[in-house]
């Protein structure tokens, strides 16, 4: 059978069947006439097994070299009446005679953007934090924070979340994925690090800046908890040398309210970002107009343009929040500026702007 109806047939997904194949030499072992793979009885219940493997707490690579091995045989029903075994006599891992998998790192190295997702989340769901380390900060750093977000982190992400639900590893390989994430994209913004410094496509205006020009702060809304966004944000900024003041998740009103005080940071003006991906988290009340001083930039899926108070940007999407920051900074938004697209990623060519310096 072909690929998609062993992955429906076994819960798995495609992705993570071609990962299998690559890394483990699990795949199928026939080719039809115009070359595409096909699954035989033999390679399900040899993915079968691996699947239960993992389900019950084994590594992928471990689970691998016990169906490998030499003399394995796919476990058989229990007859009638006979004593239940929980399967058949499986040699030490040891004892296994199989040619080396390859290196998930070599592995990354000759891997296109979809591929790289995919050993992202199998590394992830491997549990494997050295790895997934690795994997992140290297993407980083050959492509720049734009791009780890939005071909890397958000796919995998997306992959992680799923899979099937019945496995046991799901939940953490997804925190893991997440707190990763969180800290290479929070290192990333507070000290810029090396990389690509041109993060952001067809980014209109660029030009060196120095930790003395304006502070951009980015806050998440005070009931809004997910803050991968805005950090991803914040990295994207450094890559330009912008500087920011990352607060994270549920800023309190009380605070925002605080630093949007003309002189709270010592500098001025100020531009506030405020993070809202729930419709229930953004309380257009928070966004308290400061004349001049502060300029407010409502970010995220959350929020409903046309109930901002005035003056109040809307950017919905990373390429459009960060050429917000750019344009603002810059001095160039006056009556229209740009706006977030979240279906395109793209700034567009109008925003909801009034009054803004």
């Amino acid at each position: 059978m072909p690929i998609s109806s062993a992955a429906r047939g076994l819960g798995i997904e495609p992705a993570t069947l071609r990962v299998w194949q690559r890394r483990y030499g699990l795949g199928a072992s026939h080719r039809s006439a115009g070359g595409h793979r096909r699954y035989t009885d033999a390679d399900l219940a040899r993915l079968r097994t691996v699947r239960d493997l993992v389900d019950s707490g084994m590594r992928t690579g471990d689970a691998a070299r016990v169906v490998l091995a030499p003399g394995w045989a796919a476990p058989t029903a229990t007859s009638p009446g006979t004593r239940d075994v929980p399967g058949p006599e499986w040699p030490p891992l040891a004892e296994a005679v199989l040619p080396a998998a390859p290196s998930l790192a070599d592995s990354a190295a000759r891997a296109g953007p979809s591929e790289y997702v995919d050993l992202l989340v199998e590394a992830a769901l491997n549990l494997d934090e050295a790895l997934l380390a690795s994997l992140l900060a290297a993407h980083l750093t050959g492509h720049g924070s734009y791009l780890t977000w939005e071909t890397l982190l958000r796919p995998a992400l997306r992959g992680v979340d799923s899979c099937r639900a019945g496995r046991p590893d799901r939940v953490a390989a997804e925190h893991l994925l997440s707190q990763l994430a969180s800290a290479v994209l929070l290192t990333r913004s507070t000290t810029g690090g090396p990389g690509p410094s041109t993060a952001l496509p067809a980014d209109p205006i660029r030009r060196t800046r120095t930790r003395d020009d304006h502070r951009v702060v980015l806050a998440c809304a005070p009931t809004e908890q997910h803050a991968l966004p805005l950090l991803a944000l914040g990295a994207c900024l450094a890559d330009a040398a912008v500087p920011t003041l990352t607060l994270g998740a549920r800023t309190p009103t009380v605070v925002l309210r605080r630093l949007a005080e003309p002189r709270a940071l010592g500098q001025e003006p100020c531009l506030i970002v405020v993070l809202a991906v729930r419709p229930t988290a953004a309380d257009a009340a928070i966004l308290t107009p400061h004349g001049d001083e502060v300029t407010w930039i409502a970010a995220g899926p959350g929020w409903q343009p046309r109930t901002l108070p005035p003056g109040v940007l809307h950017a919905n999407g990373l390429a459009a929040a960060s050429s917000a920051v750019h344009a603002l900074l810059d001095g160039v938004v006056h009556e229209s500026g740009p706006v977030a697209d979240e279906r395109s990623g793209h700034p567009a060519s109008s925003a909801r702007q009034a009054g803004t310096r």
